[in-house]
């Protein structure tokens, strides 16, 4: 009997590769394609070895969006263009770059299904810029954030982000002094300001922060600078010079550097 046992666990090894694929075409006739990338949920996700469709189905990705495994494809190369443009690695990590001030992006495609990311892009929460991307646009950022995800070695973890209410005035310098028109994240004292007439700050001093052409790179030195005079950096700054003792701006400096 266990002779009989182990012949079987054999064939069933030997074959077993081509069963997920027979799960998926046994309802999707004629609809193989890109075969040498491999069985239909390396692309697709979902589940391949049943064929209740709810099953089948749970967190699927379909044709639009699982396109992030085709060598050099467009989507992934627009979905990259945006989101270096929109600088998501100051405050996330895509890939094995970027910074661990939010959610870790990598492991949002691995847990979150394709509704709840869309959601988070058109939708964001609070502290994350409103970009307005067109339904495209978050198609072809969402292609390349799988695409990362799956080339991505895992070892940069995210902070878990708890957003608090917190209601007390003054509390922060940045609160009080720069909070009205800007916000950012901080690793330590979390979401800061509430306004949105100048940049979101978050990351000011790391790489992945977009610059201006002004500016190339970020530091103590220009932030002081630019405190004191924003129009001798840039002459049309709408920013206007802001006076603070140098106790507050070692602060705000410390908030950028937690």
């Amino acid at each position: 009997m266990a002779y009989k046992l182990l012949i079987l666990l054999f064939i069933l090894l030997s074959v077993g590769h081509i069963y997920p694929e027979e799960m998926c075409v046994s309802c999707h006739i004629n609809k193989i394609h890109y075969k040498s990338k491999g069985l239909c949920t390396l692309c697709h996700l979902g589940n391949a070895y049943t064929t209740r469709m709810d099953l089948a189905h749970k967190n699927i990705l379909n044709g639009d969006y699982a396109y992030f495994l085709i060598k050099d494809n467009w989507k992934v190369f627009k979905g990259n263009d945006l989101i270096e443009k929109a600088a998501c690695r100051r405050c996330h990590t895509v890939g094995n770059e970027g910074n661990n001030i939010a959610a870790n992006l990598n492991e949002s495609t691995r847990e979150k299904d394709i509704k709840m990311l869309n959601d988070a892009i058109k939708n964001p929460f609070l502290f994350m810029p409103q970009y307005n991307f067109s339904k495209k646009q978050i198609v072809y950022i969402l292609n390349a954030l799988f695409n990362n995800a799956f080339y991505s070695n895992g070892s940069n973890k995210g902070y878990t982000i708890l957003h608090f209410n917190r209601g007390i005035k003054g509390k922060n310098i940045f609160d009080e002094k720069c909070g009205m028109c800007h916000k950012m994240i901080s690793k330590k004292s979390g979401p800061l300001g509430s306004g949105s007439r100048g940049p979101n700050l978050s990351g000011l001093f790391t790489y992945e922060f977009n610059p201006i052409k002004e500016v190339k790179k970020w530091n103590e030195k220009k932030l002081r600078e630019w405190i004191k005079n924003p129009r001798g950096i840039k002459k049309n700054a709408l920013m206007p010079p802001i006076i603070l003792k140098e106790e507050e701006i070692k602060e705000i400096i410390k908030t950028f550097n937690e």
